[in-house]
């Protein structure tokens, strides 16, 4: 299964920054769920991108002026490759 990258992820983390570092940082909900299920995350690796994506939460919300873009490229490295 590839990780997916698209204009839909890119979009979706723009309009959804806040939330989705809320999630981050507790390592669940509504947006981390959308977030990996635009990202053809299986099922079964959930759980696992959500535990890296709270570990590696101050690196992937690493400043004040991050954008998402930054953001996009910092969830990829931290996501469980299959």
């Amino acid at each position: 299964a590839k990780i997916v990258f698209n204009e839909k992820v890119n979009t979706f983390v723009a309009a959804n920054m806040d939330d989705l570092a809320r999630d981050m940082a507790m390592g669940q909900g509504e947006t981390l769920d959308t977030l990996a299920e635009l990202m053809s995350i299986p099922s079964e690796k959930k759980g696992e991108f959500y535990a890296a994506l709270q570990t590696n939460f101050k690196t992937i919300y690493g400043s004040e002026g991050v954008q998402a873009s930054d953001v996009v490229e910092a969830v990829s490295a931290a996501a469980p490759k299959s």
